[in-house]
């Protein structure tokens, strides 16, 4: 072995180390990157409006849908609140405000080091519901993953009248049939949400929706015997990839069942799924949903 040979060979494990260290060392600047951001919210929908913040960080859909409140300590009248005595006199009979009595999420999420974005959105979810769970917020939620990477968050028990928890499901489960045909999608979803109400019973009005993407899109669907969350997600869908919705272009829109524990029936409230922005720029996601003139939990844009 010539002193050339016996150089290199001695030079070699001090070569690997230093790439070993250099590997180890871009490890922990990389661990260092990933970024903490809290995730904090407070209103009468708490999961509601954090799932709605999770979306904004991820670019990801997440389905939402109320439990149906049963128990009086789960409510609040805020009639005297959000009407002024005049309002109250001139209505034609006594009508009280009735609004889920909420409180405060919290939870920490961590963003991805290279596109600052959410991208394990499961994991802060499951925080959300355990969150919501500790605090003793009304309902019990869990929490389905979609084939095309959407997510619902549906009710699982209800707290009845006597303070029991109950089992409840989705009303979105309710299987809705009609026939296979080319409509628009505002038709389409008006359709869908009246065969709910046929079948099982309870009303789901059209709320906040992109309405004119959903007018200006046609759409060829039937359902026979489906259930109707499956057959509202492949009208989004539907009405996504055939306009650009709210005059940008958009991968998704995201669904929010609102229940007015009041009134005692549904708001259909839609939304197109904005490009997940940092949380630097990140402006408040406002309380969903929106409130009309009523002080109640939706802005009309169609039907009842």
């Amino acid at each position: 072995m010539n002193m050339n040979t016996l150089f290199a060979l001695n030079r070699t494990p001090a070569i690997v180390m230093r790439a070993a260290a250099g590997f180890v060392l871009s490890s922990s600047l990389l661990v260092s990157q990933i970024k903490s951001v809290g995730v904090t919210v407070n209103g009468g929908r708490p999961l509601a409006k954090a799932a709605a913040q999770l979306e904004r960080l991820s670019g990801i859909p997440i389905n939402y849908e109320d439990v149906r409140y049963e128990n009086q300590a789960e409510v609040e009248d805020v009639t005297d609140k959000v009407t002024r005595p005049e309002q109250r006199a001139m209505a034609p009979r006594p009508v009280r405000i009735m609004v889920p009595r909420g409180g405060e999420l919290s939870i920490s999420v961590q963003l991805d080091p290279v596109t600052g974005r959410l991208t394990d959105v499961l994991s802060p979810l499951n925080a959300l519901l355990a969150a919501h769970l500790s605090k003793g917020l009304p309902g019990v939620y869990t929490v389905e993953s979609a084939n095309d990477g959407a997510f619902f968050i549906t009710p699982s028990q209800v707290r009845d009248a006597r303070g029991a928890l109950v089992a409840t499901k989705s009303v979105l489960v309710t299987p809705v049939t009609f026939s296979f045909a080319r409509r628009n999608g505002a038709e389409t979803l008006q359709l869908v949400l009246d065969q709910v109400l046929k079948v099982s019973g309870f009303k789901i009005g059209m709320g906040d929706v992109p309405l004119n993407g959903l007018i200006h899109t046609e759409v060829a669907i039937g359902a026979d015997s489906e259930p109707a969350r499956d057959v509202l997600v492949r009208l989004l869908a539907s009405v996504v990839s055939g306009a650009s919705v709210a005059g940008r272009a958009s991968s998704a829109i995201s669904y929010k069942l609102l229940f007015d524990p009041g009134l005692r029936y549904y708001m259909f409230n839609a939304a197109v799924v904005p490009a997940p922005l940092a949380p630097a720029v990140m402006a408040p996601v406002p309380s969903p949903p929106p409130t009309s003139d009523s002080g109640r939990f939706f802005q009309k844009s169609g039907a009842p």
